[in-house]
């Protein structure tokens, strides 16, 4: 097994993490597991980047995953017996890992739909992870909302020499090397 914990970031109403914990649970295999959100949505500061660089309208997102609250969250969680999930009530873009003392990584969902907090995440995540991590990119995909996961996705893999790999026709994946 792969040391470094695991992490999701973007865990909406914390459903995806029951369900991979649940999982992990199942084959003995469970570990610190993270999240990352805002638990309000996206920022207005994400919004404007869209509107402004990326020719969106921040209309479009105003009203998404903003009735949401991290004790709902956790109470899901711990309502499924989950004892290993961490919540953080925080925005990618201005997250401090070695402060909340998240060192070494195996696994990381990203699920931040948006251009800025999407190169944020790859950016931060990518120097934790142990050598046969996977990061997992949701939403890799031309969508007329949400295709900033896509053009950040293709940009850091660019940047950093890495393989392109789309599975499923949305979920970008990406091995540590």
């Amino acid at each position: 097994m792969i040391e470094g914990d695991r992490l999701e970031i973007g865990c909406g109403y914390g459903h995806t993490t029951v369900f991979l914990n649940k999982f992990l649970e199942s084959s003995n295999a469970l570990k610190p597991y993270y999240c990352i959100d805002t638990f309000c949505g996206f920022t207005i500061k994400d919004m404007q980047y869209e509107e402004s660089y990326r020719d969106n309208s921040p209309n479009r997102y105003k009203e998404k995953f903003i009735i949401n609250k991290k004790k709902w969250v956790d109470f899901t969680i711990r309502s499924n017996g989950l004892t290993n999930v961490k919540t953080f009530e925080a925005d990618i873009n201005s997250f401090n890992f070695e402060q909340n003392n998240i060192k070494k990584l195996s696994f990381c969902l990203l699920d931040v739909d948006l251009y800025l907090p999407m190169k944020a995440a790859l950016e931060k995540v990518y120097p934790l992870m142990e050598t046969g991590g996977i990061i997992i990119v949701d939403d890799c995909m031309p969508h007329e909302y949400f295709d900033g996961a896509l053009q950040a996705y293709n940009e850091f893999i660019e940047k950093h020499n890495l393989p392109k790999k789309i599975v499923h026709e949305r979920i970008g994946v990406i091995e540590k090397l």
